[in-house]
């Protein structure tokens, strides 16, 4: 190889070098339950130690951390260990909320759409106004997109748990209010 001392590799080194990628064993879905092993290595649940580390991130002095981490952990939004996490961030610095609020809502799930109204439900006014501006950053383009959160959140008010029940009521009251760019073309 060419790329040798200090300059890294260039476009020859590129060329020569062979690319192995790892590919994992079929059934990644029956590790998904699965505890964490002896010594607490990431082998046996890469999801849960991934959580553990963006939660120790989420709690960085540094807000660029804090914002990764907030991304980063909505993607787990559906995890139980993650929930905490990404409320905690939702309740800081208003950046960080409509950041991982905006992450959350771009999973266009009921998971991440529970965790926004859990938070939406005991915000402060200020708060509030940023979780209302990601809403608006999310779905105020597709009609499509924002019918469909609609849909999950008019369920979400029947949740058990009242906090994310009362959230959905004014995550609904929110989404209703918008009127979105694209809408579908209708024939006929």
């Amino acid at each position: 190889m060419h790329g040798t001392g200090r300059r890294g590799l260039d476009r020859q080194d590129l060329k020569e070098t062979t690319w192995a990628v790892p590919r994992r064993p079929a059934p990644y879905a029956e590790e998904r339950g699965s505890s964490e092993g002896a010594g607490g290595h990431m082998g046996s649940d890469p999801r849960r130690a991934a959580v553990r580390a963006l939660g120790a991130l989420a709690r960085s002095d540094d807000w660029r951390d804090r914002a990764d981490a907030g991304h980063g952990l909505a993607a787990f939004a559906e995890m139980p260990e993650a929930v905490g996490s990404l409320l905690e961030l939702v309740a800081g610095d208003t950046l960080i909320t409509r950041h991982t609020v905006q992450s959350l809502l771009r999973r266009m799930d009921r998971a991440g759409l529970s965790v926004v109204a859990s938070a939406m439900a005991v915000a402060d006014a200020q708060h509030s106004d940023w979780i209302h501006t990601a809403v608006l950053d999310v779905f105020a383009i597709h009609a499509t997109e924002r019918d469909e959160a609609l849909r999950v959140c008019e369920g979400l008010t029947r949740d058990a748990d009242a906090r994310i029940a009362e959230g959905a009521r004014r995550l609904l009251e929110d989404l209703a209010a918008i009127d979105p760019v694209l809408h579908p073309v209708r024939h006929g």
